[in-house]
């Protein structure tokens, strides 16, 4: 269905040209006041000033909430967070009931691609709906020991993916959402804007801004002669609070500072330097691109167009809605929701707050009166009288039975009819010291760290994210029961704390505990069953109970919710191998290395399967390749020494056995076999009956124990001391009858 052309008016051409393409391009956490279009002078940003002047700028655009997943499913999908469900980072889902932009333009016709620039995107969390192509591939090992929202890749390498995607796409009409995610913290923009900005106020900040304008150069510069029939719009999920009201990032408050964003609209139906002064949201974007693409709006939805505001009527009855459920989320502390219109904001918590942004637009000083603005109250209760339950994980009795049994009971939060959550204002201080403590943490500060989260759980021990953090912290030293006690202590506040479950069965699986274990992440599965780690460590813990047919079932199962594929392949075909199924072993190896070719230990299990197929040769080469990737792998190192003796080479197999008795001083067997690879080259007898010894002293396997006599009696018989061979020999003899 075509929709509306509107008349000549304002900002708005006089006939609608329909976009042959559409680019969204989101910032992550940018505010609109470090821009110069929006009045800013202390950084540079040709290509984004280049947009405001070719379309129309938004003077006061409010994003739903400043947290990067339900402020993204807002965009797409033009609900704010309690209708569409998403209302945190992690463990929330978008249902794949919405429609979201992606789909309603695939229908049109478009060719979809995403590119996104940090994990908490992932495609598993459901925003690739839509989508004919979905770049997310986040390579989770490489970080191990990060925070969730800390694991990214650079502006450079979303826009290289997406520019190729463009070209791909010739003649045909696409529709690409590029998501630059530089701006958040860590603040690392590479040089020259590192070294430009350095010194100043908000300096590390700005230079992510310039590094993320000079990606979006490269886009318009690209899109060249297309320019003219693409419509772009660029925008950000939220703000950083950057020390305002005393918060450093986003998520806790819902002042301006994070939920005020830029918004500009590039489009042959434009006039270029537009300005619109009225209160628009991030909600209006998805009708306001789907009526430039020819299609109508969907019913049901939060947004309203920006084509009337552009075509010259204003809407002073707009309200924007915005809220932030992190404090009660992640510590137990009351939630805010907020109504604002161009000139007033109310905001709902425990100690309410009402400003009037014409004298106070830095929300400094509160007006609220004891009686909320009813137009604004109005509005909250409509939003809350249509609030779905939230996409997440939910706790049904079974689920809740089986965390009861195993030891877990919530403390619930308080009713209705009991004292008000505390205001999260009061809890500032609290919380300012836990990102503190978390910052400490990845420096690995840990005594620091450990100390600030003391302090927090002192003053207020139901802080579920303190209790997290603690385990974590104990966890990364080694302290696994430590750690152990602190999953347990968020887990009895909220049983179905994910990252609680997460923590405690990871710590059961470090302390052998392994049926403890299995209950936890059979447990986190039920509760969460879109997550595929659950699947993964179930995996694990068959493969390492010898039960690989359950193996193979949990990594498939993993691999079919969105797992790290490579690393999934990789360990579906080390059970298949070990089930002597090679041909499929390949097949699941040839996979991995499709996906990532340098996966780390890739080249040992192939070099595995290719002594299992009696294929000498290649086994050689895949060990090499895999030392040349990690010098200090001791598997590889052994292996290939093992090899390499077998095949009559001692004098090549000894740097490697040396090397692997140095990666791994107590490893028995490898100094053993460094001991006959130094008599069998030549080498030093002495030298060679001490390794042998050491060897022998470190293991007490019983195999090992008799391969270390039958080497001392070879070389105590290449010294002349046969007597003592003898009784090496024996030693041996006595073993073998075991």
């Amino acid at each position: 269905m075509r929709v509306r052309c509107w008349l000549l008016l304002g900002g708005l051409a006089a006939r609608t040209v329909l976009a042959q393409n559409v680019v969204l391009i989101s910032v992550d956490t940018l505010r609109f006041d470090h821009l110069p279009a929006y009045g800013y002078t202390r950084v540079s940003t040709p290509a984004i000033d280049s947009l405001a002047r070719r379309g129309a700028r938004f003077d006061t655009c409010i994003a739903s909430v400043p947290l990067t997943l339900p402020s993204h499913c807002s965009i797409l999908t033009g609900k704010y967070p309690p209708h569409h469900g998403v209302r945190d980072n992690g463990g929330y889902y978008l249902p794949p009931s919405e429609r979201t932009m992606a789909e309603m333009l695939h229908e049109g016709g478009y060719e979809t691609g995403a590119f996104v620039g940090a994990y908490v995107l992932d495609g598993r969390f459901g925003l690739n709906q839509g989508f004919d192509y979905y770049f997310d591939e986040f390579d989770l090992s490489s970080y191990e020991n990060q925070a969730f929202d800390a694991i990214q890749r650079p502006g450079g390498e979303v826009m290289d993916r997406a520019l190729k995607w463009i070209d791909a796409r010739g003649a045909k009409k696409f529709f690409a959402f590029i998501h630059l995610y530089d701006p958040h913290s860590p603040y690392e923009a590479p040089e020259p804007y590192v070294s430009r900005y350095r010194g100043q106020q908000y300096g590390l900040y700005d230079a992510e801004i310039a590094y993320v304008d000079s990606q979006i150069g490269l886009l318009v510069e690209r899109l060249g002669s297309r320019l003219d029939s693409t419509t772009i719009v660029f925008t950000s999920d939220h703000g950083e609070g950057l020390g305002d009201h005393g918060e450093g990032a986003h998520g806790y408050f819902v002042y301006d500072s994070t939920i005020r964003v830029p918004l500009i609209v590039v489009s042959k139906n434009v006039r270029p330097g537009t300005v619109v002064s009225d209160l628009v949201r991030t909600v209006d974007l998805l009708p306001t691109v789907v009526e430039l693409a020819g299609i109508a709006p969907p019913d049901g939805i939060d947004g309203k167009s920006l084509l009337p505001l552009l075509a010259g009527h204003p809407d002073h009855r707009r309200i924007a809605y915005a809220e932030s459920l992190y404090p009660q989320l992640h510590y137990r502390w009351a939630a805010l929701r907020c109504a604002r219109i161009l000139t007033e904001k109310y905001v709902q918590t425990t100690r309410p707050e009402s400003y009037d942004l014409t004298v106070d637009p830095g929300e400094v000083r509160s007006v609220f009166t004891g009686a909320p603005p009813p137009a604004m109250k109005a509005y909250l209760d409509e939003v809350s009288t249509k609030e779905l339950p939230a996409s997440r994980v939910s706790t049904d009795p079974e689920t809740l039975d089986a965390l009861r049994a195993l030891g877990y009971a919530s403390a619930p939060l308080p009713s209705s009819e009991a004292a008000p959550l505390p205001d999260p204002k009061d809890k500032l201080p609290l919380f300012n010291l836990l990102r503190l403590a978390s910052d400490d943490s990845l420096k690995k500060d840990y005594g620091a760290a450990l100390q600030k989260v003391g302090a927090v759980l002192k003053q207020d021990p139901a802080v579920t994210e303190a209790h997290l953090l603690a385990g974590n912290i104990n966890f990364k030293q080694g302290a696994l029961e430590i750690s152990l006690r602190h999953y347990e202590s968020a887990l009895a506040l909220e049983p179905n704390f994910l990252p609680g479950l997460f923590g405690a069965g990871l710590a059961q699986k470090a302390l052998g505990r392994r049926s403890a274990a299995e209950a936890t992440f059979h447990a986190l599965h039920r509760l969460d069953p879109q997550n595929p780690r659950a699947l993964f460590l179930l995996g694990e813990l068959a493969a390492e109970g010898d039960r690989l047919d359950d193996a193979l079932a949990f990594f498939r199962d993993a691999l079919a919710v969105g797992s790290d594929e490579a690393q999934t392949h990789k360990r579906l075909g080390e059970c298949l191998l070990g089930l002597g199924r090679l041909r499929e072993a390949a097949d699941e190896y040839d996979a991995a290395r499709k996906i990532r070719p340098g996966l780390p230990g890739l080249h040992y299990d192939l070099a595995l399967l290719a002594e299992a197929q009696q294929d000498d040769g290649t086994a050689l080469d895949e060990y090499q390749q895999e030392l040349r990737a990690s010098p200090e792998h001791a598997e590889s190192l052994f292996n290939l020494g093992v090899l390499l003796l077998k095949r009559g080479r001692p004098a090549e197999a000894l740097p490697h056995l040396r090397s692997c008795a140095s990666a791994r001083p107590g490893w028995g067997q490898a100094r053993v076999l460094l001991a006959k690879s130094i008599a069998d080259s030549g080498g030093n007898l002495v030298e060679a009956e001490a390794t042998a010894r050491e060897g022998l002293a470190k293991s007490d396997d019983p195999d090992v124990q008799r391969l270390a006599h039958l080497v001392l009696a070879d070389i105590l018989v290449a010294m002349g001391r046969k007597a003592e061979a003898e009784r090496e020999l024996e030693a041996a003899r006595a073993l073998s009858g075991r």
